[in-house]
């Protein structure tokens, strides 16, 4: 049995809306600490599967489809994705991240459309064909769901999650699914806002009075930050037991691509300026590009897209 000190991983799903838009989708909410992140990605599909039923494998050519592994039931559809790969430790299973993820979608309302775990999802090549490269594991330990939640603008939004293990480590593969056109859309991510799931321990706490600004486009900060580094690097050294997460964020302007390497770049910045001049031990110090999937403010005004270029650290026990 898996260690039942399972940490981090907690779904929450957070819709707002306001003049008629979409200001903050759902995002996986964990500490950082013992998770990692180990891909991210946005694309439209002029076709996208709704998978609702198991793999099955098709002998021969007919119903529109070739020979080979297909959904026993699936829908196409046109939809913005956006997808996360999350990668945990060894000391969680596949069915217990599987569990946290479920349990997030339904309290947040969100009503099923289809599950299945083990065999019942059919032919674990089947999966690796129609969700990709990032697929991996055994079929014996595969978890899929598929949900949905009908907006207040009248269009239905899905969540799909896929869950194995590799080397006895979980991969959690969730695709947020909007119906195009979307109108305008950011992901909302706030570490200090944890919740516990199933009794799962939970960390990951902003460090107070640590944000730092930074204007459109730039990796460095073009004012005096020396007080708020020194702030922040007195806390790492008095309190070297914890470990920190740098993470780097940026408004909505410019694709989702560059903003994400741009708030790496970011977090780069300010852990380097960290180890070189006020002696913080690069170990101590992670770093997680959050590009525009995190505001903390609506991007539709300036005064907004100014608080949402920001770095801000986290620290964890």
């Amino acid at each position: 049995m898996k260690n039942l000190k399972q940490k981090s991983l907690f779904l929450t799903l957070l819709i707002a809306m306001g003049a008629g838009q979409l200001f903050a989708a759902p995002i996986v909410y964990h500490s950082g600490m013992s998770t990692e992140i180990f891909h991210s990605a946005y694309e439209a599909f002029d076709k996208y599967d709704l998978i609702s039923g198991k793999m099955i494998y098709q002998a021969s050519d007919e119903d529109s489809f070739s020979e080979g592994y297909r959904p026993e039931f699936m829908q196409q559809v046109e939809a913005a994705v956006w997808r996360d790969v999350y990668d945990y430790p060894a000391d969680l299973s596949s069915a217990g991240v599987y569990a946290g993820v479920i349990k997030a979608m339904e309290s947040s309302r969100f009503a099923k459309v289809y599950s299945c775990a083990g065999d019942a999802c059919g032919d674990y090549a089947g999966w690796r064909l129609y969700i990709g490269k990032h697929t991996l594991g055994e079929q014996k330990n595969q978890y899929y769901a598929l949900y949905k939640k009908l907006l207040d603008t009248g269009k239905t939004m899905h969540l799909s999650a896929y869950v194995n293990e590799s080397d006895s480590k979980p991969r959690l593969i969730i695709d947020k699914i909007y119906p195009l056109p979307v109108d305008d859309f950011s992901l909302n991510l706030d570490l200090s806002s944890l919740r516990a799931a199933s009794g799962w321990e939970i960390d990951g706490t902003q460090l107070d009075h640590n944000t730092i600004l930074f204007s459109e486009s730039f990796v460095e900060p073009d004012v005096d930050i020396s007080d708020e580094l020194a702030a922040i690097a007195n806390f790492i050294i008095v309190n070297n037991s914890y470990e920190y997460t740098v993470i780097g964020h940026t408004d909505n302007s410019g694709s989702a691509v560059a903003n994400e390497r741009l708030s790496r770049q970011r977090a780069e910045y300010i852990r380097s300026l960290l180890v070189a001049e006020y002696g913080v031990p690069a170990v101590k110090l992670k770093i997680y590009g959050a590009g525009e999937t995190q505001p903390i403010a609506s991007n539709l005004t300036e005064e907004g897209r100014i608080l949402n270029r920001r770095v801000n650290v986290f620290w964890s026990n």
